[in-house]
């Protein structure tokens, strides 16, 4: 009987730990439900809600653009800061492997301006609240002349979708033992 117990016990204990870091399913739903084009995108959002979220995007195709994944962004934005009035912080990850963090006050910047509020302006001026993983913000904010800082502004979520999204992509996509050919067979 004491096994029994200790059964019980062992898979109460182990619900627990489980449930410590659950998927935000209805939160994913609602995202998926609030674009069509993102049903087809593969994520997964974990984490607490008022905290830290995990926005983690566990496969590509290959024909995802940087600003799919941005729009992706903004639906969860949205949702989070109708959900909790934007005190949450999104960590950006790509397969499984942390990349990026996105304070909460800038999640509920973008949550609470997305519906009204041009994209492009948006994109434009997102990346330099992006932080990296020790806090540290990794674009400055840019000032200068409208063409000018357009432009700059525009490198860097190039360079943010590098670092979130493309560079682990290309880096799963690499052969492992690449294959070395004599100059004659490569042309």
């Amino acid at each position: 009987m004491w096994w029994l117990r200790a059964f019980l016990l062992l898979g109460l204990l182990s619900s627990v730990a489980c449930s410590a870091e659950p998927r935000l399913t209805d939160l994913e739903e609602a995202v998926r439900a609030g674009d069509e084009r993102n049903g087809d995108l593969q994520f997964t959002l974990q984490g607490q809600p008022g905290e830290e979220i995990t926005l983690d995007i566990s496969e590509l195709s290959g024909v995802e653009s940087n600003i799919e994944m941005f729009r992706l962004l903004l639906h969860v934005a949205d949702r989070l800061d109708a959900q909790d009035g934007g005190r949450t912080r999104l960590l950006l990850s790509s397969f499984g492997e942390d990349r990026v963090i996105v304070p909460a006050e800038e999640i509920q910047r973008l949550g609470a301006a997305f519906p009204d509020e041009n994209p492009m302006y948006l994109l434009r001026t997102f990346p330099q609240h992006v932080q990296d993983l020790n806090g540290q913000s990794l674009f400055p904010e840019r000032r200068g002349g409208l063409l000018a800082v357009s432009r700059l502004q525009m490198e860097d979520f190039g360079e943010f979708g590098r670092i979130w999204i493309t560079d682990p992509y290309l880096e799963r996509q690499a052969p492992q033992d690449p294959i070395h050919y004599r100059d004659e067979e490569a042309f």
